[in-house]
């Protein structure tokens, strides 16, 4: 006898109306776990966010640099240099379920040092340029939603990877990451404000400098830069001093140049 056989035809018609990806969760218990723990991984980097904002509300001289300014021009090489930046940075707990870490408890552990090593520095950082700037800093945060999804999806994938998931969960994992890193590099390019160059300014790239990214933990960023112009000369830069092997690279290419001169 079939299942339906005491569903009122009203009942149907209203089960026929839900997309099949809606009715996913609640038919699947895995994926009804994974969107739970995605879930709870996205409100905990708020929260850090939240937390670290009312530190650097409070003490603004843990802020890392100095006011937010314009750095971006709207280009296409801008677009996709931040959106290989983040993913290089969104890809490592799927290289590391790759490599097999989950697997051992060693590995596992390490991994787990790693993720978080990850998380803070970018939830705190965020966080305390925030609470230092305020309002400041809104119009450069359009694109922080989807890139905290997307760290969030890419946390998640971690944790089920350690559980032992299949391959085609982190493959969903993946093309999640991959669509809300694209929407949030599409969102700080088109949407942040942008500078104003012309032929007596230079701009320092944020891929040179930028003040919310460790060079070894690198990840979602803020739209602002440490950089003061010389007008009258546009190949001498007085950049503030950031703990950065990039920092001494740009020192050395603005030597040469000047010595060229």
């Amino acid at each position: 006898m079939s299942s339906q056989a005491g569903i009122q035809p009203a009942e149907l018609t209203l089960m026929a109306s839900v997309p099949a990806w809606a009715a996913l969760p609640a038919g699947n218990p895995a994926a009804r776990a994974g969107l739970r723990t995605t879930v709870h991984v996205t409100v905990a980097l708020w929260a850090l966010t939240a937390l670290a904002a009312a530190l650097g509300a409070l003490a603004p001289g843990l802020a890392p640099g100095s006011r937010p300014h314009p750095t971006l021009h709207g280009t296409v090489g801008e677009l996709l240099g931040i959106l290989a930046t983040n993913l290089r940075v969104l890809a490592a707990p799927f290289l590391l379920a790759v490599f097999r870490w989950p697997a051992g408890r060693r590995t596992r552990r390490l991994g787990d040092l790693l993720i978080a090593a990850l998380v803070l520095v970018n939830t705190v950082q965020v966080g305390l340029a925030i609470g230092a700037f305020g309002h400041q800093l809104i119009p450069y945060l359009p694109h922080l939603p989807l890139e905290w999804a997307a760290l969030g999806c890419s946390t998640a994938a971690w944790l089920q990877a350690r559980r032992g998931c299949r391959t085609r969960v982190l493959a969903v994992y993946g093309a999640a990451v991959l669509v809300l890193a694209t929407g949030a590099a599409l969102c700080e390019v088109t949407l942040t404000p942008h500078a104003q160059a012309d032929r007596h300014t230079v701009e320092v790239s944020r891929a040179v400098i930028d003040v919310v990214r460790d060079p070894l933990l690198a990840g979602p960023r803020v739209s602002f830069a440490f950089a003061n112009h010389a007008p009258t000369r546009p190949d001498r830069f007085k950049v503030a001093a950031l703990p950065s092997p990039r920092l001494a690279r740009f020192r050395s290419a603005a030597a040469d140049a000047n010595r060229t001169t």
